[in-house]
């Protein structure tokens, strides 16, 4: 359908029919606005206002959707001609009322599938020397992280050994999820989280605590040498 001589043809018949176009708006209850833009040719009238449209303007829907007044002989044809174009019209806009449906659902998917990322995904933390201590507490030791996260337990891992000289050695390591990260930015209040260090060595009493950068997992199964590359690299907590 050719949108421009369908709209220079209803400005025709309603200027032949001596009507306005906020008569013809008020008479079809849309707004001039509508009026005007289906005769500029920058839209179509919707299919339900077809009838009506062509009633006020006394000509035939095939009329309308040739944007001229069809002659008997090639009625038929212009009939099914029209038929088949306004069908292919409304299929385009149910293609791309689907495309959008379908481009909001994924959005959904994506912002849901972020939300759980970022909520289980964790972070080692960097050393914080004023918000990170162990501290002695009812004969335990006690390693507190403050304002780094917004939970207040969980995530702290340890790895322990027993060096040469009988020291327990114990490293450290925070995580905190981005999901905690970002709530913690935004709300801003205190948080503390309280990890109680074990001592594997009961009768240890020499103890070593340290605070990695990385992961637990990284010393496990570790040479002597390479754990006191680890240990030269780590921030020293505590000793006894």
């Amino acid at each position: 359908m050719d949108q421009i001589k369908i709209g220079k043809f209803i400005a025709k018949c309603r200027k032949n029919s001596k009507i306005t176009q906020s008569e013809l708006a008020e008479k079809l209850g849309v707004t001039d606005r509508a009026i005007s833009n289906w005769e500029n040719g920058k839209n179509l009238p919707d299919v339900s206002f077809f009838k009506p449209l062509c009633d006020e303007l006394n000509i035939t829907i095939n009329d309308l959707l040739s944007g001229e007044k069809v002659e008997k002989n090639v009625y038929q044809e212009k009939l099914e001609e029209n038929v088949f174009s306004v069908i292919s019209n409304v299929n385009t806009k149910i293609s791309h009322i689907r495309r959008s449906i379908i481009i909001f659902i994924l959005s959904i998917l994506i912002i849901i599938l972020a939300f759980v990322i970022a909520s289980n995904y964790k972070v080692t933390l960097n050393y914080n020397a004023n918000n990170m201590y162990v501290e002695e507490r009812d004969n335990s030791l006690i390693f507190t992280t403050k304002d780094l996260c917004t939970v207040y337990s969980g995530n702290i891992n340890q790895y322990s050994i027993i060096d040469e000289n009988n020291y327990e050695i114990i490293f450290l390591t925070a995580k905190c999820s981005y999901n905690e990260i970002i709530k913690k930015s935004i709300n801003n209040g205190n948080s503390y989280r309280y990890y109680p260090i074990t001592i594997n060595d009961k009768n240890s009493q020499k103890v070593k605590i340290y605070y990695i950068d990385s992961k637990i997992n990284n010393l496990k199964n570790k040479s002597k040498k390479q754990l006191d590359e680890y240990i030269d690299k780590s921030v020293l907590l505590y000793e006894k």
